[in-house]
């Protein structure tokens, strides 16, 4: 059963858009979202040779589903960007596993 609920997620995901992040100087909008960069406690690097990302709120256990992606295009520019804007509003950018909801 446990198994059938798991491969149905996945296909689901197959499925879904790609995400579009847009940096702002205070804030990150990702899938129709924005989140102001003092509503993130952590950014997370989960994986090496195909990273996902994880942008953990301040009130949340782990991070949600809509708050994870992965550069499609132009990786390390991506992450190097990601990282800038972290490191400017004093937001750790670490790499770690993490879970999803």
């Amino acid at each position: 059963m446990i198994l059938v609920i798991w491969l149905t997620l996945m296909i689901f995901r197959a499925f879904i858009k790609p995400a579009v992040l847009h940096i702002n100087p205070e804030s990150l909008f990702i899938n129709g979202r924005t989140i102001e960069a003092k509503q993130i406690k952590i950014v997370m690097v989960m994986g090496y040779f195909k990273p996902i990302l994880g942008i953990k709120p301040t009130n949340k256990k782990n991070v949600p589903t809509h708050l994870c992606f992965r550069f499609m295009e132009e990786e390390d520019k991506g992450m190097k960007e990601l990282k800038s804007w972290a490191e400017l509003n004093q937001i750790p950018f670490v790499h770690k596993r993490f879970g999803r909801l």
